[in-house]
């Protein structure tokens, strides 16, 4: 990624984070990460404010098994490679940032930045953020294990160097969708790009996750704009290079992205990068006839409302997403699962502290290992937020399971636990996954997630410090009161397995874990030591071949922000 304009320039970018992780000033030297976990401010925030936070007190080898791992990709800013949970087996990539790096207080603040930005999100295309640990040297950064590679090398291995489009417009889709989620939760991305995204596998079907949040801020509709100007040249909106944007920029960047997987080429070309930016900033871009011929009235229309120089002028997400070439190959949506309808009608049977306990299993569950369940959320999702609406549900289970709209009711009231009027991706996975995914090497995973201070018990306390406002002191003391434990109010480790496995119990094999939770559990967990040598980081070297499609300058996967170069603005 790069910076359009001087890295000196950050004003705007200071103290509107909306996570409240403080100052760098404040921070020990000795571990510029601990303010993280700074517990005074959990209880008075919901859980989603809190995802980031957690204890520094276990180093990121005790937990994941570091040994000979696959390196998935290497930048200026560290590597990424593939590690092994001790418990559960499962492999996730895990990003090494150099620490030693970070040249001032606000780079630092920058990285903070994206790392609670990282862990607020929950939608089936952005990549998730597990856990984090830290010591003086480093950053380790646990991630969904994505090996498909990313959306730019995808398309320059084409034949033709470009997507069909059909494909081209399914990809759009999910893309507009994830920045539409993003949107809503006044979050802006600045950094869209193809390099960005990753699919999960080597299938050509593979899902597609938004990746690098390094450039991400918190922005809300009505405030001041920002004024930073950051971005890839080949991307960036017009108005990020003059230094006063909105949440729009980003929308320029899929008319570029668009532009891109229909014909194979950038819209925007130039051998050098302040020619780039100077044909940016007059929207100077063509259509040529001998690359376009094939291309549908539709999709030319997507992209010229997008690659407007007028912010207020270009469409929203929410217009993008009505937009007809994101329609032209819609089919009628299958039923919905039997299975998933059963599910969903049964697992308000589950006590509050279960579904607390599935939400943290669900979360911690590999794209590989959700399968179909992706589908069956989408077909709830019909409005393409990434969460469910109490009316999506009750129309989608009326048509689809022909169940009355009071029991449609009562189901999502009974997962709407936090009352936010929506159900979020990894809570329906907690309501819908199957029982296979309740092993006991998932369970102890789970325990040890909820077990904040790593005393051997679940205590009241780790419960209060997990979910924030979103439970109050009398409904968590009620809940740890619905079981038998030997010490009241903690739960060791054999009686919270013997209490997850009773659901199974008496004839009660639901068929797969359900939740009402409506709390986004346990989504980040920090770690911190000073005990990890600096050589258990490090990286090898691999290089990708030459591609048909320019690729942007310092573009790396999973990059992060902390050490970037900034590019000149043109004259």
């Amino acid at each position: 990624m790069g910076t359009c304009g001087s890295k000196q320039k950050r004003p705007e970018d200071k103290s509107k984070n909306g996570v409240g992780l403080g100052s760098a000033d404040d921070v020990d030297p000795s571990d510029r990460f601990s303010d993280l976990a700074a517990g005074k401010r959990r209880p008075s925030q919901h859980l989603t404010q809190n995802l980031v936070d957690g204890e520094f007190n276990r180093h990121v080898s005790e937990v994941y098994d570091l040994r000979q791992g696959k390196i998935l990709g290497t930048g200026v800013s560290g590597v990424v490679r593939l590690v092994r949970h001790r418990d559960t087996g499962e492999q996730f990539a895990m990003k090494v940032l150099s620490l030693t790096a970070i040249e001032d207080d606000a780079q630092l603040e920058e990285l903070k930045n994206e790392v609670a930005i990282m862990g607020e999100l929950d939608h089936p295309n952005i990549m998730r953020l597990y856990e984090c640990f830290s010591n003086e040297e480093h950053l380790w950064l646990i991630m969904e294990n994505c090996q498909g590679g990313e959306l730019l090398d995808r398309l320059n291995g084409l034949p033709e160097h470009h997507y069909d489009e059909k494909t081209a417009a399914t990809l759009v889709k999910k893309i507009v969708s994830a920045v539409r989620y993003l949107h809503l939760h006044d979050v802006v991305h600045r950094d869209l790009k193809l390099e960005n995204f990753l699919f999960e596998s080597e299938d050509m079907e593979s899902e597609i996750k938004l990746i690098d949040f390094g450039f991400s801020r918190h922005y809300h509709k009505g405030e001041e704009h920002m004024n930073l100007p950051v971005g890839t040249p080949f991307y960036v909106a017009p108005e990020v290079i003059g230094g006063d944007y909105t949440e729009e920029c980003d929308m320029w960047s899929i008319g570029v992205i668009a532009y891109m997987l229909v014909s194979g080429r950038p819209p925007f070309m130039a051998a050098e990068e302040n020619a780039i930016l100077a044909k940016v900033q007059r929207g100077a871009y063509e259509f040529p006839r001998h690359v376009f011929d094939s291309v549908s009235d539709h999709a030319i229309d997507f992209i010229q409302r997008l690659l407007i120089v007028d912010p207020d002028k270009r469409m929203t997400a929410e217009q993008a997403q009505d937009h007809p070439w994101l329609h032209d190959w819609d089919e009628p949506p299958a039923p919905i699962k039997v299975e998933v309808v059963e599910n969903l009608k049964k697992f308000s049977q589950l006590s509050a502290f279960h579904k607390l306990a599935h939400e943290v299993i669900a979360f911690s569950l590999q794209p590989q290992q959700i399968g179909d369940l992706r589908d069956e959320f989408h077909k709830f999702d019909t409005e393409g937020l990434g969460e469910i609406t109490i009316q999506e549900m009750r129309e989608v289970l009326e048509a689809s399971a022909h169940l009355p709209s009071e029991t449609c009711d009562a189901i999502f009231e009974s997962l709407n636990m936090d009352h936010t009027g929506k159900i979020h991706w990894v809570e329906f996975l907690a309501a819908t996954l199957r029982r296979s995914h309740m092993d006991d090497a998932h369970m102890r995973a789970a325990f040890d997630r909820m077990d904040r201070d790593h005393d051997g018990f679940i205590s009241e306390a780790d419960v209060r410090d997990l979910v924030g406002i979103d439970m109050t002191a009398d409904e968590i003391h009620a809940m740890f009161n619905g079981i038998h434990v030997a010490t009241p109010g903690k739960i060791a480790l054999p009686e919270f397995l013997d209490y997850l496995r009773s659901e199974f119990k008496d004839g009660n094999d639901l068929g797969c874990i359900r939740s009402t939770s409506k709390r986004r559990l346990i989504l980040t967990h920090g770690h911190s030591s000073n005990s990890l040598r600096s050589s258990d980081c490090d990286s090898g070297d691999e290089s990708l071949p030459p591609a048909p499609v320019p690729q942007a300058r310092g573009a790396v996967a999973y990059e992060s922000c902390a050490t970037l170069k900034p590019l000149t603005s043109p004259e």
